[in-house]
């Protein structure tokens, strides 16, 4: 059967005996970023969120998500306001990349170091050529959740209440 929306808000509601209106508002139906809401509430138990560069270039260059499909190469995913969400789709295929094909061996050398990418793409069943452009940004970060090294003994406690083991 699964879980509906109402399902779920009124779950976390229940459990945490707390009005999560403003965070399904804001977080989930809304844009705010997560980071700076779990920056504070992992400080309470002593912890931080480092956010470290996605070394996989067309993830961290460009805001795309590819996965292999046999021998095509589709887009799983795109970062909203990346170069790739302003040209692609979920499930585009790519075709070739600067009038190369684009296969899994060659992947990596095709979009390495690259400024500009022109796209031959299948989209919908359609043909098209869409030019992407790096604009300096960073998409597709990743994040982890550290112990901080001068968590105070409250934060200690904290942590070890919330995940009922030492810090």
């Amino acid at each position: 059967k699964g879980y509906s929306y109402d399902d779920y808000k009124s779950t976390v509601e229940k459990v945490s005996g707390k009005d999560f209106k403003k965070y399904f508002d804001d977080c989930v139906e809304g844009v705010t970023p997560l980071e700076r809401i779990l920056a504070h509430q992992l400080d309470h138990v002593g912890c931080v969120v480092e956010i470290s560069h996605n070394p996989v270039v067309w993830e961290s260059s460009f805001g795309l998500k590819l996965s292999q499909s046999g021998e095509k190469i589709v887009v799983t995913a795109v970062d909203p306001g990346s170069p790739a969400d302003k040209v692609l789709s979920v499930n585009d295929e790519i075709l070739e990349v600067n009038k190369k094909p684009l296969t899994p061996e060659n992947l990596k050398s095709l979009f390495h170091d690259k400024q500009m990418l022109e796209l031959h793409i299948s989209s919908a069943g359609k043909h098209k050529i869409r030019t992407m452009l790096k604009d300096g940004a960073s998409y597709f970060n990743l994040y982890s959740i550290k112990k901080s090294t001068s968590a105070s003994d409250s934060q200690k406690l904290n942590y070890k209440k919330w995940l009922n083991q030492e810090f």
